[in-house]
């Protein structure tokens, strides 16, 4: 079966402005954005929103890692 998100960047984006969200469900996101964008993405757009959401690197880290870690590399 193949999921498809309508727009993962903007949900993505969307998804930052949510004061409940978490880096877990980021991460999902983030890899909906992986399998479907790849090269194509805003990647530096996305880090950064990333990165002002949760102030610095570890998180980003951390969301990238779990979105690899979900596509199962």
């Amino acid at each position: 079966m193949k999921i498809e998100l309508h727009d993962p960047e903007s949900q993505l984006l969307k998804e930052l402005t949510w004061e409940w969200i978490t880096q877990e469900s980021v991460a999902l996101t983030y890899a909906f954005i992986i399998r479907q964008c790849g090269d194509r993405a805003d990647w530096p757009r996305i880090n950064a929103a990333i990165k002002e959401r949760w102030k610095g690197k570890a998180a980003l880290d951390k969301i990238k890692k779990l979105a690899w870690k979900s596509l199962g590399a």
